[in-house]
Formats: C-alpha cells, sequence, structure tokens
C-alpha cells in the first residue's frame, strides 16, 4: 500500500442462502485483498427489513477497515464482490446473498452519480446503527456532527415508542 490508509466503515447485509456463512467469507475476501486491512468487525445481528417490501430478515454485520483505495476504487471492489455471491442489481432492494454498503470514508463527504458518502440512510436506518455503534460509538458522523452512539440512542428511542 502506497498511499495514504483511510478508516472506512461497511455495512454488510444478507437475507438469502447460507447468509452467516456469506458474511464471514465476505470478510475473508475483503481481509485477503492486498489493498485494504479489516480491523473491527460487529457481531451478526438478525433485523427485520427497512424500507422494502416483505421478504426474509437480514442478516447485518458493521466493518471497520484501512484501505489505501479512493472511494470509487472501493466501490468496484465491494460491487465485483456483490456480484461474485450472486447480485444482480444494486438498486433493486430485492432480496440478496450480499450487499456491502460503503456508510464513511475518513471525513470525506462524497456525492457523485455513483456513489453518496456518508451513505444517505445512515443515520435513519436502525440496523446499521445497531452495528456500528458496537464497533464505533464516538465516530462523529461528518454532516450531523452527531456520535454513532446519539444517533443510535434517538433511533432506539423513536423506534420504542
Amino acid at each position: 500500500m502506497n498511499k495514504k490508509l483511510k478508516k472506512v466503515y461497511l455495512e454488510l447485509g444478507c437475507n438469502l442462502g447460507d447468509c452467516k456463512n456469506n458474511l464471514e467469507k465476505c470478510i475473508e475476501i475483503l481481509n485477503m485483498h492486498s489493498n485494504l486491512k479489516v480491523l473491527k468487525s460487529s457481531k451478526i445481528y438478525l433485523t427485520k427489513p427497512e424500507g422494502v417490501g416483505p421478504q426474509p430478515n437480514f442478516y447485518n454485520c458493521a466493518l471497520e477497515i484501512e484501505t489505501d483505495l479512493t472511494s470509487d476504487e472501493l466501490l468496484i471492489l465491494t460491487q465485483d464482490i456483490e456480484i461474485s455471491f450472486g447480485r444482480k442489481s444494486k438498486g433493486d432492494m430485492a432480496p440478496r446473498e450480499m450487499d456491502i454498503d460503503i456508510l464513511l470514508y475518513e471525513d470525506d463527504v462524497v456525492c457523485s452519480e455513483n456513489l453518496t458518502i456518508p451513505h444517505p440512510l445512515l443515520h435513519e436506518r436502525y440496523f446499521v446503527l445497531l452495528c456500528l455503534n458496537e464497533i464505533a460509538p464516538d465516530l462523529k458522523h461528518p454532516i450531523l456532527g452527531e456520535t454513532i452512539n446519539n444517533l443510535y440512542q434517538q433511533k432506539v428511542c423513536t423506534t420504542i415508542k
């Protein structure tokens, strides 16, 4: 790795096939890549689908990685991995063998045709905040200025009401 290493947070999700095995295998694939290293992984959580029609529950986990890949290079890598698990289309919200979202890339704010960072739904999705809070509770959202723990606590309170 020649370029400066960046700290990045990913969310992995799966609700088709052998989900736990798929997530573990995906983490191994990421960790074997010469340009990144998995530093932390949350537990795997079973969560209800959010924002989609009826479908199986999801298995989710969050990862902290360091990489010298640019955000665009990382997007290409994660999409290639999704395809290797059988993913057909990124935007269709259908059940899937693997979904990898780039949640945060350092403190960068990216808004391009192919990629938005921080992930635009990060602060709205319980399953993302649940997983991310386990590994990075003090991490600040670069736009909202709130810690992941604060966002998680707000979401838990909203969910209970």
